[in-house]
C-alpha cells in the first residue's frame, strides 16, 4: 500500500511544477503560493481532529518554523518559474537527495564508496552545465536556478527534519499536516502583503482551475500523503520522488508546448539525473552503525 502511495505521490508532485507556470498567468507569484495555502489551510485545519497528543515542550514550536522555511521555498520557487519551465525546476529540484547524501557523509553519517561520489562529482557537474547554460539566456535565469537549487538543498531537508521530530513528538500525520500548511499559508500571506502589496489578480479560467488543482490536489492530498509516508518510510527514501518527477515534469513542458531547453541544458539534466542515481540509489545500505543524531532520536 506504501508503494502505491508513495507512485501516486509522485505522480502529483509531477504535475504541479507545470500547474504553478499556468496559475502564474493569473496572479502574481507570492499571492498566487499564498492562496495556494490558504485555500488549503481552510480545508485542513476543518478536517484534523482536535488536539495532538503532543508534548508540547518539545513540540508547540517545530511546525511553526517548518511552516516558516516551507513559506521561504515556495515563495521562491514561484518567483523562480516566472523565468523557468516546469520540468526544468524539476530537474534542479532532483537535487536535493545528494545534496542531503553529501551533508550526511561530510558528517560521518554514512560511508563514501566510490559510487557515491562519483555520483556527486556527476551531479555537482550537471548543476554547473545548467547554470552556465543560464548564464546565456542572462542573469535573472541564473537566479531563479539559484533560488531553486537553494529551496532543494537546505529549505527542504530542514523542514522535513523538522516534520519528522513533530511525528516523533506525538503528531499524528493529519495534525502535522494541517498546522504546518496553516504556518505556511500565515508565512505566504505576510510575505506576500509585504513585498508585493496588494493581489493583482487577472481571473482566467486556466489560472483559477491551477489554483485550485495546486490547493486540493497538490497540497491537501499529496501533503497529507507526505507527512503518512513519513511515519512510515525514511527521509532518504522518501526523497528519491524526486527521481522521478523530472521525467513527467518535463512530459508536461512538452504537452503545453513550453520552450524546448538547449542543449546545455539537456545536458546538465541528464547530468543531474546521472548523479543522483549513482550517489543515492541503495545509500542506506552503506550507512555506519551508528546512526544520525535525529534518527537516533526516532
Amino acid at each position: 500500500m506504501d508503494a502505491l502511495l508513495f507512485a501516486l505521490l509522485c505522480l502529483i508532485w509531477s504535475t504541479t511544477w507545470s500547474a504553478i507556470r499556468i496559475c502564474e498567468q493569473g496572479f502574481s507569484p507570492l499571492w498566487a503560493a499564498a492562496l495556494r495555502f490558504v485555500l488549503s489551510a481552510l480545508i485542513l485545519v476543518a478536517v484534523a481532529r482536535k488536539g495532538s497528543g503532543a508534548n508540547p515542550r518539545i513540540a508547540w514550536w517545530i511546525l511553526p518554523l517548518a511552516g516558516l522555511v516551507n513559506a521561504l521555498s515556495y515563495g521562491l520557487i514561484f518567483i523562480a518559474e516566472r523565468e523557468l519551465t516546469g520540468g526544468t525546476t524539476a530537474v534542479l529540484v532532483a537535487t536535493n537527495p545528494f545534496f542531503m547524501l553529501g551533508a550526511a557523509v561530510a558528517f560521518g553519517y554514512e560511508r563514501a564508496s566510490v559510487r557515491k561520489v562519483v555520483g556527486l562529482l556527476v551531479g555537482f557537474a550537471g548543476v554547473f552545465v545548467m547554470v552556465g547554460a543560464g548564464l546565456s539566456s542572462g542573469r535573472t535565469m541564473v537566479i531563479a536556478m539559484l533560488q531553486v537549487l537553494f529551496a532543494a538543498a537546505v529549505l527542504w531537508p530542514t523542514y522535513t527534519v523538522l516534520m519528522r521530530r513533530a511525528g516523533d513528538s506525538g503528531w499524528k500525520p493529519l495534525q502535522i499536516a494541517a498546522r504546518f500548511i496553516l504556518w505556511t499559508a500565515v508565512f505566504l500571506v505576510a510575505g506576500a502583503a509585504l513585498i508585493e502589496g496588494k493581489p493583482q489578480v487577472v481571473l482566467t479560467g486556466p489560472a483559477v482551475g491551477a489554483l485550485l488543482y495546486l490547493a486540493l490536489i497538490g497540497t491537501v492530498l499529496a501533503w497529507t500523503l507526505y507527512t503518512h509516508l513519513l511515519s512510515r518510510l525514511s527521509m532518504t527514501v522518501l526523497s528519491t520522488m524526486t527521481f522521478i518527477q523530472p521525467a513527467g515534469a518535463l512530459g508536461i513542458d512538452w504537452l503545453l508546448g513550453e520552450r524546448a531547453p538547449g542543449h546545455a541544458t539537456q545536458l546538465g539534466a541528464a547530468l543531474i539525473l546521472v548523479g543522483v542515481t549513482l550517489s543515492a540509489v541503495g545509500r542506506q545500505a552503506g550507512r555506519r552503525p551508528a546512526a544520525a543524531p535525529l534518527e537516533a532520536e526516532a
